[in-house]
């Protein structure tokens, strides 16, 4: 079976895709809606747990990111993930001969595509990539928005999605491990579309010094209303993070 993610806004290329790669490989297609917009509670996640054989996996997103949320999601059977947002027809099907001599798809006496359709909204959210994780809990402590919790392994996990701030990737960009990935977003490091080691050996964001400086800086009254962030300023300060680029360094 091959697994078909569509893309955010569906188009006919979606569907003539699938139905191309059905007919040409005699597979069983499942087409779901865009992958990343999915709930984790929703029908569409709930039948890719079912699942119970081995999947390749078709999503116009970062391969990384894609495998990530597949563990995430606690989806098993689906064992290789395509990124086919930057390819076209003839590389998606040169890839799937090539996995099919590696014994990921199994033969049926005829090609069909079968279509879930599920409501869907636009997400923004972190995705870990928990090989790459080392526990440093660098993104809970940075996140202002109570998307993370720490789980049994004591590293984080992304607990309130949609609780995060829209196109936000702060905590991404202070990652030492390159664990947290953001797939939506155009940097290829942020993205996931960069493995893992390579964005380690450019420099990041250090928050030591930064730490350091604020401990030693006067504290405002906390207790005079008007000391506090408004909304706004804190809305400038995200921004601030979000334009930062640490690769000038």
């Amino acid at each position: 079976m091959i697994i078909f993610s569509r893309n955010r806004t569906e188009t006919t290329l979606d569907t003539e895709l699938a139905e191309t790669i059905a007919t040409h490989f005699h597979v069983h297609v499942l087409s779901i809606p865009f992958f990343y917009d999915l709930r984790s509670f929703g029908a569409t996640i709930q039948r890719l747990r079912t699942l119970n054989e081995p999947c390749l996996f078709l999503a116009p997103f970062p391969e990384r990111a894609t495998k990530s949320l597949l563990v995430h999601l606690e989806i098993k059977k689906i064992t290789v993930a395509l990124d086919i947002s930057n390819t076209n027809s003839d590389q998606i099907l040169k890839f799937i001969e090539e996995a099919d001599d590696l014994f990921l798809i199994s033969e049926t006496s005829g090609g069909y595509v079968e279509r879930l359709d599920e409501l869907t909204v636009k997400r923004w959210y972190p995705v870990i990539d928990q090989s790459e994780c080392i526990g440093c809990l660098e993104c809970i402590n940075f996140c202002l928005f109570g998307v993370y919790v720490i789980g049994g392994d004591g590293k984080p996990v992304t607990d309130q999605p949609d609780a995060c701030r829209d196109g936000c990737p702060a905590c991404a960009r202070v990652c030492p491990g390159a664990a947290v990935m953001f797939p939506m977003h155009d940097d290829p490091d942020i993205s996931g579309r960069t493995d893992a080691q390579t964005i380690r050996q450019k420099v990041r964001i250090d928050l030591s010094q930064t730490k350091e400086e604020h401990r030693h800086q006067k504290q405002p009254d906390q207790s005079n209303k008007w000391n506090r962030l408004e909304p706004d300023e804190l809305d400038d300060w995200v921004d601030q993070i979000d334009r930062f680029d640490y690769r000038q360094f």
